[in-house]
């Protein structure tokens, strides 16, 4: 399940924009394999701050097991690691040093691995009968870097444990099954490693959305381009001219404000996330309402729910309409 998409960027370089790309591209083949998978959790574009160091990690996946931290890397010439972990690629045919992203997904993981130890009392049940509340420390924690398909690799000088973790973006989703994958019921007979229950990676996943710093990105308005752009004539053949048809405009169409579908009443919702999406919860008769719906532009069904801390925005993969849906607080999209 996707829980945050990639943040949006502009008046970026060109290096940061081909960086910003090649994440995206990441991000469209997790959500096409996991889009629908509820055990399997998907956040693009994390950051958090904590004990004075801050952090942004590309894309983080919750699964039963564990943390994966994948790093995205626009890699499009040759890529080399030596013997001692060492990177470099090329760049039109000039060889040169790089970070290594691996090293820099560890040190991410560290840091988001004490934060969450350290506030875990806060989003955590206790362990019944025990008194003790669940931890980080203990599950799995792995590190993956995602290069640009086009890249190409020299495995045959990179040392193996480095080989195994970078991954061409199109194979990234079976790389991510591969870590997440259980064995079932068996899975605790077999190993002692522990497994997270769906509602802790509920409780997970809420408190780092919940962190997230308010996007302060807004899109250059319309008419500052046409600025900057002459009138252009052309001559045209006179025609008799069609019958003119009515095309809504994306941004004329709004959601109609949410209601609880069992009491019908909007004035006492509250945002909630479960293992079917993410709902208003009434505070009247306690009903459930899901906030998905179909586009209010276009009627396709293919439509996703985001969170942005207290925002909920409804998204069309058709036609690419937006719209904040709901926001606690308040009753109605702003």
């Amino acid at each position: 399940m996707i829980l945050k998409e990639k943040d949006s960027a502009v008046g970026q370089d060109i290096k940061a924009m081909a960086g910003n790309s090649h994440e995206k591209d990441v991000a469209y083949y997790l959500r096409r394999e996991f889009a629908d998978t509820k055990d399997i959790l998907v956040l693009n574009d994390i950051r958090i701050e904590h004990a004075g160091e801050r952090a942004q990690i590309d894309h983080l996946v919750l699964h039963p097991k564990g943390f994966l931290i994948i790093e995205s890397k626009s890699i499009c010439g040759e890529l080399k690691v030596n013997a001692q972990g060492e990177w470099s690629r090329s760049y039109k045919d000039q060889w040169m040093g790089m970070s290594s992203p691996i090293r820099q997904g560890e040190i991410q993981a560290a840091l988001l691995r004490d934060w969450l130890h350290t506030h875990r009392e806060t989003f955590f049940d206790k362990i019944p009968l025990l008194g003790k509340t669940l931890g980080v420390n203990g599950y799995d924690w792995q590190v993956l870097c995602a290069v640009s398909s086009k890249a190409i690799l020299h495995r045959e000088g990179m040392p193996k444990e480095i080989s195994d973790r970078v991954i061409k973006a199109e194979f990234i989703a079976i790389k991510v099954k591969e870590i997440t994958a259980t064995i079932g019921l068996l899975h605790s007979l077999i190993t002692t490693q522990p497994l997270y229950s769906q509602k802790a990676l509920e409780q997970l996943s809420s408190f780092i959305l919940e962190k997230q710093p308010a996007s302060s990105i807004k899109s250059e308005p319309a008419v500052a381009m046409q600025k900057t752009q002459p009138p252009i004539v052309l001559a045209v053949r006179e025609e008799t001219p069609a019958a003119p048809q009515f095309q809504p405009s994306a941004a004329s169409v709004s959601p109609p404000p949410l209601s609880c579908r069992k009491c019908g009443k909007g004035d006492s919702l509250t945002g909630m996330w479960g293992k079917y999406g993410y709902y208003v919860k009434c505070g009247h008769c306690q009903g459930n309402t899901p906030m998905k719906r179909p586009c209010p532009h276009c009627h396709s069904e293919k439509t996703r729910v985001t969170k942005q801390r207290d925002q909920y925005s409804l998204t069309c993969e058709d036609c690419a309409y937006s719209s904040l849906i709901f926001q606690n607080g308040t009753t109605e999209p702003a």
